[in-house]
Order: structure tokens, then sequence, then C-alpha cells
């Protein structure tokens, strides 16, 4: 089995998490991603964060129709700072896929060479970056020569945007599916 994982806050996920990961899955043949929230947005500022229970909730809802995706709670579920390599290797132990790719936007290669054991990562899998405005002469060469660059369609929508369009009453219809925006309107996310 060809295994994405595409990790990150999804607070909210919106139609740029969505058309990165079919792109994705599409571009590299894969036969399935994993869309998983993480617990606790370790490189980010996480005051303004809903509950990992509210993101599941909403991440469920935005991939419930695509039979190529799948939810998967484990660095929600696990206790404690979550890293990308322990995930990637509860993964391989658990589904044993022939090839496995980390999925990442390009905002994302900025934070990579701050993860942890990033050496195991890209030794690990083969991490992704869809972006197609390149630009990364900033990023250590040794990581650079070690990624895959996906030309990828560029959605310029953010989660801290539409946070922030909540916040000032404006409509995010079209930002995120419906049924995520039906769900933030009934919890009364981010409008504080």
């Amino acid at each position: 089995m060809r295994l994405g994982i595409f990790g990150g806050t999804f607070d909210p996920p919106h139609i740029g998490h969505l058309i990165i990961g079919e792109f994705a899955v599409g571009a590299l043949g894969l036969d399935k991603l994993l869309i998983v929230p993480n617990s606790e947005p370790l490189l980010k500022n996480t005051s303004e964060h809903s509950s990992p229970e509210h993101r599941a909730a909403m991440t469920r809802l935005a991939i419930a129709h695509n039979p190529k995706f799948e939810f998967s709670d484990i660095e929600i579920a696990r206790t404690g700072a979550s890293y990308t390599i322990d995930t990637i290797r509860e993964i391989k132990r658990r589904m044993n896929p022939e090839a496995l790719f980390v999925i990442i936007g390009a905002d994302n290669l900025d934070l990579f060479p701050k993860w942890h054991e990033i050496g195991a990562v890209l030794n690990e899998s083969r991490v992704v970056v869809c972006d197609r405005l390149g630009g990364h002469s900033h990023i250590p060469q040794d990581i650079l020569q070690r990624v895959q660059i996906l030309d990828s369609p560029i959605v310029e929508i953010s989660s801290t945007s539409i946070r922030e369009r909540i916040r000032r009453g404006e409509s995010i219809r079209y930002f995120v599916p419906n049924e995520v925006g039906t769900y933030i309107t009934n919890n009364h996310l981010y409008e504080q």
C-alpha cells in the first residue's frame, strides 16, 4: 500500500487542506491518505486554538465524503508531546505500508528544520512539500535535497484567517466544507 500522512492543526480544516490532500493522492498514486490532527501544535501558539476534540470532529466532517481520506486520532490519543517521527513509526508498525509519504504544505517547510528527529523523519518516510511558489533558499540544502517538491495548486486560505473572519462576524462560506461551517456555528467556535 502507498500511504500518505497529512498532519496539522486543522483548526479549522478548510478547502485548501482538502485540495492539497486530493492533489497529493493523485500525484503520488496513494492508496490512502491519513489525515492526522495533532494533539497540540508544538511549533505554534496554542492559546487561540480549539480543543483536540473539536478539531477531530471538524476533520472527520471535512473528509467524510472522500474514500481515499482516512481520519486518524493517533496523535490526539497520544499523551504528552506528539512528534511526527513517533507517528511514522506507529503507522509503519500498524499498517506496514510499502511506501510512506509525509505530506506538508510550503508553510510547514519553513518550520521543518526545527522538527524533532528530522533526520529520522527523512530516513523513514518520503517528505513531500506541496508548493508551486518555490523560493526556499533559506532552507538548508541538505534538507532540500531530501524532500520532494510537488508543483501543486495553492489556495491562499489559512485557518488563522478563517478564525479571524469568524471573530469579525464575516462569512466563511466556501472557505470550509458546509458541515464544518455548521459545526463551528453550532459550537460557537472562534467567536471570541
